[in-house]
């Protein structure tokens, strides 16, 4: 007498399993690429004073300048062939230049300083989330934001040589100073 056996049926439990792992890796993979903007966009909401545009900013320290930053941005290839230098240069600075690298906040050596604490020193635009170029030649985000300094608070230097100069291949993105919100204060 012969007899026949059933096969037996993979357990589910496998599929479930496999389906959960790779939702799990998933969502680490988000949470660890975009960690950073989501701390500082709560930080932003919970943690900062909000501000309406236009409100004054003071320093909390007189006769102290606080140095600003300017969004710099690589040049195009149109931007680099209307520059007077020769051609050679041109070359040079084409192939030395990464135009997939993303705009950056860059220091540039104008500061505002306030003669009193009662004085103002910037009439607050916006707020942005933004990278800025550490030592170690990293991206990093952080939270700034867009001033227009007042004119009888912004020190531009005499060196203006050492202050336009840029990394090599890039140019200001606009003409908008940004600052750290820990160095103003609204009242």
């Amino acid at each position: 007498m012969q007899t026949f056996t059933e096969p037996k049926s993979k357990p589910r439990i496998y599929k479930g399993l496999i389906i959960t792992i790779s939702c799990l890796l998933l969502l680490s993979a988000l949470i660890y690429f975009n960690l950073n903007k989501a701390y500082l966009a709560y930080y932003y909401v919970f943690e900062m004073p909000h501000l309406n545009t236009n409100d004054k900013l003071y320093v909390e320290r007189s006769n102290v300048g606080y140095n600003l930053m300017k969004l710099i941005r690589p040049m195009t290839d149109t931007e680099i062939d209307e520059m007077y230098i020769s051609d050679e240069e041109k070359a040079d600075l084409k192939l030395k230049r990464d135009p997939s690298m993303e705009p950056y906040l860059y220091h540039v050596m104008d500061n505002v300083t306030a003669k009193s604490t009662k004085d103002a020193v910037a009439i607050y635009q916006s707020h942005e989330i933004l990278n800025v170029m550490t030592d170690k030649h990293e991206l990093v985000l952080i939270n700034v934001f867009a001033v227009k300094p007042i004119k009888a608070a912004l020190e531009i230097p005499d060196f203006t040589f050492d202050r336009y100069k840029l990394p090599e291949g890039y140019t200001y993105a606009s003409n908008v100073y940004y600052g750290h919100p820990s160095l103003f204060a609204n009242e």
